[in-house]
């Protein structure tokens, strides 16, 4: 089964990912136009890969700009959807979902909360 996710990036490109079973992650991104018809490429990365990128084209698009809560915004960007997704797939059952994740319910519950998410 693959799962997939739209992400709109700084440069209005649309990249597409689809995750395995097998952990990895299948990046397709927009690899431009030839003939105004749209190419794209595909590649695979693992999540650690795919994190990375992301971190080194957030620190490019800064440009200079002065950045001191880069760890807090990660985990939360990455936390956030990580919860929700999981829950989701779990039908709302926050045991399951707990299992799943590898943390108690309850932290579970608190960290939902944080992040307002019912």
């Amino acid at each position: 089964m693959l799962f997939s996710e739209s992400h709109a990036r700084p440069s209005d490109a649309k990249v597409v990912c689809a995750v395995s079973p097998s952990s990895r992650l299948q990046v397709l991104s927009n690899g431009g136009r030839e003939n105004g018809v749209a190419t794209e490429s595909a590649t695979d990365a693992t999540l650690s890969e795919f994190a990375e990128s992301a971190v080194r084209r957030y620190l490019d698009d800064l440009d200079g700009t002065q950045c001191s809560d880069l760890h807090r915004l990660f985990l939360q960007q990455v936390e956030m959807p990580l919860l929700r997704e999981v829950v989701k797939h779990c039908d709302g059952n926050l045991s399951h979902a707990a299992q799943i994740l590898g943390i108690n319910r309850a932290t579970l519950r608190k960290r939902m909360a944080e992040y307002r998410l019912s």
